[in-house]
């Protein structure tokens, strides 16, 4: 999803890819994960944010929950990756000028 050949080898920074994956390893931890990432939206309205906390704590989730070390291993990957794919949002959200949920609606409408 990163970098899809449709797509003229670019694309979306591949979270809900991540957890489609992560779902199909493991359902307790993907399910938590996610649950991070509905709580950071509920409380930040950053997308974004939500996205990288989700991503960050898959890892402790897989370990914690004490998954293979492979899925574990991807699971820190995957999240390295998502951390990569998000180093614009982390400047804006460092520099007060990332888009809230509600706003980036607003400016689509």
């Amino acid at each position: 999803h990163n970098w899809s050949i449709f797509l003229g080898w670019k694309g979306g920074k591949g979270v809900a890819t991540t957890f489609g994956a992560f779902l199909a390893m493991a359902v307790g931890p993907s399910l938590a994960a996610a649950l991070v990432w509905i709580l950071t939206v509920l409380l930040t309205r950053y997308s974004s944010l939500a996205s990288i906390l989700a991503a960050l704590s898959a890892p402790f989730f897989f370990w914690i929950l004490q998954l293979p070390l492979p899925s574990v291993l991807f699971s820190i990957a995957a999240a390295v990756l998502i951390l990569w794919r998000h180093q614009s949002n982390i400047q804006r959200l460092l520099q007060g000028k990332e888009l809230r949920f509600d706003q980036k609606a607003e400016k689509r409408g």
